[in-house]
């Protein structure tokens, strides 16, 4: 690759890794209910690599272990959609929601996925109230062909593999 080629690629790839996180960084507030910055609305991923949850979220993705064999049953194909209500002060989202993502990368998920970070007051900013009744976080709703088939709701009764199976039994 020329001189010209490669520094044209390096100007794109910061730009966007610039891009993601500036998208990030207008879903961080401090929240003085836990004194801390959180996420607040609508979130991807890659806010998970900021330096206020990368500890928390590196660490449990790192450490956890997937049952490949209890996924075998699970669609995979982008029929399954996920909505995700997590709160990053959230002992339980700390610990769950990493797993959830390395679960999907293992099983290698063609899920639609849509990550929603709420306050201590489980709203969204400007005091909303999310649509989808949620009084504990984190919260896994399931949906195949945009029907609901289930929730794990704070941590999963088994496991997190188990547990969407049974949801799509």
């Amino acid at each position: 690759m020329s001189l010209k080629k490669y520094s044209f690629v390096l100007i794109a790839v910061v730009f966007t890794v610039g891009q993601l996180f500036s998208q990030c960084n207008t879903h961080v507030v401090f929240d003085e209910d836990v004194n801390d910055d959180i996420l607040i609305d609508t979130v991807s991923w890659e806010c998970f690599e900021m330096r206020e949850f990368a500890p928390w979220f590196t660490e449990s993705y790192e450490s956890y272990e997937v049952d490949l064999e209890s996924l075998h049953d699970i669609p995979k194909d982008n029929s399954v959609q996920l909505t995700i209500y997590l709160a990053t002060w959230c002992p339980d989202t700390q610990r769950e929601l990493s797993r959830m993502k390395k679960l999907l990368d293992e099983m290698n998920s063609q899920w639609e996925v849509t990550l929603i970070a709420l306050n201590r007051e489980k709203q969204l900013s400007e005091d909303r109230i999310p649509e989808d009744n949620i009084t504990h976080v984190p919260c896994f709703i399931v949906y195949k062909d945009g029907a609901e088939v289930g929730r794990i709701i704070e941590s999963p009764e088994i496991s997190l593999e188990i547990d969407l199976r049974q949801l799509f039994k």
